[in-house]
């Protein structure tokens, strides 16, 4: 993965999130775009989602995210 790939969360990932997180929301369909990365994040600007409103993005676990395109 690299910045500008649109990407989602991993199906392990989304179940984890959906029984942990976020009580009973499918996050498997969020869409986002990487706009940059350190060793450890990934950081995501999630489009489809009410969640992060965040326009620095949001970091995530680069284990966690699979390449949509």
């Amino acid at each position: 993965m690299k910045i500008g790939d649109l990407v989602k969360y991993s199906e392990e990932a989304a179940k984890n999130r959906l029984a942990a997180d976020f009580g009973g929301h499918d996050v498997s369909e969020w869409l986002g775009v990487i706009i940059d990365e350190n060793p450890s994040y990934y950081f995501v600007r999630w489009n489809n989602q009410y969640y992060y409103d965040s326009g620095w993005g949001v970091a995530e676990s680069k284990d966690e995210l699979v390449v949509v395109s």
